[in-house]
């Protein structure tokens, strides 16, 4: 039989099953910690985090690196889920393909879930205090006022490692990821939110924008398997699909990925062209 034990403050859940070896003695077979279902959490709106508290995951080893500074991330527009990955209470036609995503890798990868679904626009805003960044982050809001952010094109899927200080890396950490194309709109636009916050220092972009979704984060000693990416992307075939910008967001990162914080965001004009949705997958896995 199954024991359900729950702690109505961490949502954890202790499942016993024991086997009846005779009418006086029960052994238990297996007893593990698992993480509730989107049943027993509240269902969030699509622009938040995973559906479950992060705080009530066990996770193998904790993502060892640690951020600097503030960032800018794009929020874009997502999809809804397959059925075949609804879950248990996941409501019908829901549009957060990209969050359930991430918390499905995020469980059966072990790690800790990222917080929400998103591209970097700039990373490393470390030479401001936070009032200054939140002032120019209003600055910049003022500035792209009737801006409409191109259409972000899939450009297919990476999972790979990156150490610090080698080919140019700046962080140590495996991950998974989708990528997008970026164009000469892209790049003006970014260029123009590189200088709100770095004129004046001296700092130039050493290159293009590298646009991109991550869908999990690891340690470097623990590789996600291209695999498991693929197989991702065949049971969630709108991480293919073109995306279009909703707003920014600005994120305090220093310290440990548990650690992120969301301090304001703004919304985006929406792009009034229409997406060319990819109908053949394996076109932007190769």
């Amino acid at each position: 039989f199954f024991l359900l034990v729950t702690h109505a403050d961490t949502h954890f859940h202790l499942l016993a099953c024991c086997v009846v070896i005779d009418e006086l003695s029960l052994i238990p077979a297996s007893i593990f910690l698992r993480h509730p279902t989107m049943a027993e959490v509240e269902v969030l709106e699509p622009v938040a985090v995973p559906e479950a508290p992060v705080d009530s995951m066990i996770v193998k080893d904790g993502l060892r690196f640690v951020f600097q500074g503030y960032a800018i991330w794009l929020d874009v527009e997502q999809f809804q889920v397959p059925s075949s990955e609804w879950g248990s209470g996941l409501r019908a036609g829901r549009s957060n393909d990209l969050e359930r995503a991430i918390s499905v890798s995020s469980q059966e990868l072990n790690v800790y879930p990222i917080p929400a679904p998103h591209l970097t626009a700039l990373y490393g805003i470390n030479h401001l205090s936070e009032s200054d960044t939140r002032k120019r982050f209003q600055d910049l809001a003022e500035s792209l006022q009737g801006e409409e952010w191109p259409i972000l094109e899939p450009d297919g899927f990476i999972s790979d490692v990156e150490i610090a200080g080698i080919n140019g890396g700046l962080m140590n950490m495996a991950w998974m990821e989708a990528t997008f194309k970026t164009s000469d709109e892209h790049e003006r636009l970014i260029d123009h939110m590189f200088d709100c916050f770095f004129k004046g220092t001296g700092d130039v972009r050493q290159s293009k924008w590298a646009p991109h979704i991550s869908l999990a984060y690891d340690n470097e000693d623990c590789p996600i398997p291209k695999e498991y990416l693929y197989n991702m992307v065949e049971r969630f075939p709108s991480l293919a699909y073109p995306r279009k910008v909703q707003s920014l967001s600005l994120w305090d990162l220093n310290g440990t990925i548990d650690q992120w914080t969301l301090l304001d965001r703004i919304p985006l004009r929406q792009s009034t062209a229409s997406a060319n949705v990819v109908s053949d997958v394996e076109s932007v896995m190769e």
